[in-house]
């Protein structure tokens, strides 16, 4: 977290000093910076203290969600559509849609979770970062193994060495 207000900050004053490399990349480059998706999380971790294992309380809202696990699994879906053999024009690969019961009134979908995805589809991103607190972690998109027996395999994307070189 304080690792992106820093670089916020640090982008706003080289902007202002008229850094040409910095005034060329927010000039030239949609920026979206989230310096926290659960900000409910952070401050139970925050009371408790990093050093006693309070960063592990920063994955529950306030409404008890584990924000972390709190996202579709749209990896299923096409996985799913691939084993029956469904066209490509009924379900493709590039954009898979929430599914509706995902928003139903009684699901348990936070409101933090509401907000990123409705902010996803608003604007589409090519690409995304992550700081997580807490673990040395490299997230993949649809990084799931496919069958549960093998959790531990490595499921690489079409994308792989673009991700393995941003890591």
């Amino acid at each position: 977290r304080e690792l992106l207000l820093f670089l916020m900050q640090f982008m706003c004053q080289e902007y202002l000093e008229g850094n040409p490399r910095i005034k060329h990349l927010v000039e030239e480059t949609r920026i979206h910076l989230l310096p926290s998706m659960n900000p409910d999380g952070y401050e139970k971790a925050y009371e408790v203290g990093s050093e006693l294992g309070g960063w592990s309380l920063g994955r529950w809202t306030a409404e008890g969600i584990d924000i972390n696990h709190n996202f579709p699994d749209l990896n299923s879906y096409l996985w799913l559509a691939e084993d029956r053999k469904f066209a490509s024009r009924k379900l493709s690969n590039h954009h898979i849609p929430i599914p509706d019961l995902y928003f139903a009134d009684n699901s348990s979908v936070a409101a933090e979770t509401r907000a990123i995805i409705a902010w996803m589809e608003k604007i589409p991103f090519v690409l995304g970062g992550s700081l997580q607190g807490g673990e040395l972690v490299v997230a993949y998109p649809f990084d799931m193994s496919r069958s549960l027996s093998h959790k531990k395999d490595y499921t690489a994307t079409p994308d792989d060495h673009v991700f393995r070189w941003l890591s």
